[in-house]
């Protein structure tokens, strides 16, 4: 099922986000300080710009599956 791009886009953030966590979290065990700060900073905005997302596409309504198929035969 096709969702909306604001939804699709919420999880695009949401994941890359959390990528650059990962990203911040092995540079901070590296001792890497500037790298892993910036990596934390990005995910924090990208993170925020998820939630905008999420919170844009609440009342959209999914779309309806086409007419004349039936799921499940």
């Amino acid at each position: 099922m096709k969702y909306a791009l604001s939804y699709q886009m919420a999880w695009a953030f949401f994941l890359l986000a959390a990528i650059l966590f990962a990203g911040a979290a092995a540079t901070s065990m590296l001792q890497i300080e500037q790298v892993s700060v910036a990596l934390s900073a990005a995910a924090i905005v990208l993170a925020l710009f998820g939630i905008y997302m999420a919170v844009e596409s609440w009342e959209e309504k999914d779309p309806e599956p086409p007419q004349g198929k039936r799921h499940g035969k």
